[in-house]
């Protein structure tokens, strides 16, 4: 499977599910602003920055999103059972 950076299927493949697509890329940009977050801290870890811990809840709501887009993504291959088609192209 193919999917574009916006999280749609490319019309080139067939047998592409556009839903798998929209929650993969939910998922990696959840995935991504988790990532953010922890270089911000980091960061200001670095750079002596004593309030470092403001990044400690939008890191933690950051996790939950990650978590819930990471779960949508895993029902869905489960219930619509996509990942046969999807395994195959990514190999």
């Amino acid at each position: 499977m193919q999917c574009t950076e916006s999280g749609v299927a490319s019309p080139s493949r067939s047998g592409v599910c556009e839903e798998y697509c929209r929650l993969l890329d939910e998922f990696g940009n959840a995935a991504k602003e988790v990532l953010h977050l922890h270089a911000e801290q980091l960061n200001a870890i670095l750079q002596d920055d004593t309030e470092y811990g403001r990044f400690d809840l939008p890191i933690q709501m950051a996790n939950e999103r990650k978590h819930e887009a990471k779960y949508n993504f895993i029902r869905h291959v489960q219930e619509h059972g996509c990942s046969e088609i999807n395994a195959l192209d990514f190999t």
